[in-house]
């Protein structure tokens, strides 16, 4: 399966002196499933296509009546790893599974996307597409991990793997994407990651959901979020 050209000088292309980008969000898991990291994407994405430029998705097809091929609000979707037991019972991945989909993205050439943006979680991709693609990949961060592995895992050697994998995936990346300032906080902090290297691009709120809301005005109520 090919998308793009061998060229790794892609210039992007220019309409009315505004640049119209070609990017490319590697994104496991996407719409029609529903989660934290797939709201982003599909949120940022589709704001992408409205300003013109081209978005593209390389993705898990977790089910068998869903398309390999879509469009989704503007977004050319490519679920290009069948893997219908891609998360387990617990919410994590299928290793076996997380492997078949890298093997898939090997499959790829990237290099006439102007950036790549990889998902940090699973490690696995990130890792790989930061040494394969180097010049044009940015790594988002949801989360920092760190000393945690170990409550997560409940094993001192796999947290420790896992420590030193995280620590890896923050090195290849152009640049590293955290969700909000604890998160580069966190990066900072535990594994002495360059600032300047880390660009915080939080996540947003589409405020017309609430447009039409009609809360009753009791002085005694608190909300919070």
């Amino acid at each position: 399966m090919h998308f793009a050209s061998t060229c790794s000088c892609h210039q992007p292309t220019q309409v009315s002196g505004v640049a119209i980008l070609r990017i490319a969000f590697i994104q496991e898991t996407f719409n029609p499933f529903r989660g934290g990291s797939q709201k982003r994407v599909y949120e940022l994405g589709k704001r992408l296509v409205r300003r013109g430029h081209e978005v593209h998705v390389f993705t898990v097809r977790m089910a068998e009546d869903w398309l390999r091929e879509d469009i989704i609000d503007g977004i050319k979707v490519h679920r290009i790893t069948d893997c219908s037991n891609y998360l387990t019972s617990d919410g994590l991945r299928n290793i076996y599974g997380v492997f078949k989909y890298i093997k898939s993205l090997s499959s790829l050439d990237f290099h006439d996307f102007d950036a790549v943006d990889v998902n940090h979680c699973p490690l696995f991709p990130l890792l790989f597409l930061g040494v394969k693609e180097r010049g044009n990949v940015v790594g988002t961060f949801h989360e920092c991990w760190a000393d945690e592995w170990k409550k997560w895992t409940g094993n001192f050697l796999t947290a420790k793997i896992g420590c030193l994998l995280e620590r890896a995936s923050f090195l290849p990346p152009k640049i590293c994407v955290a969700v909000s300032n604890f998160v580069k906080k966190r990066i900072m902090d535990s594994f002495g990651i360059d600032p300047n290297k880390i660009l915080v691009l939080p996540n947003g709120v589409d405020t017309s959901v609430f447009k039409n809301s009609h809360a009753s005005q009791r002085k005694e109520k608190v909300v919070f979020v």
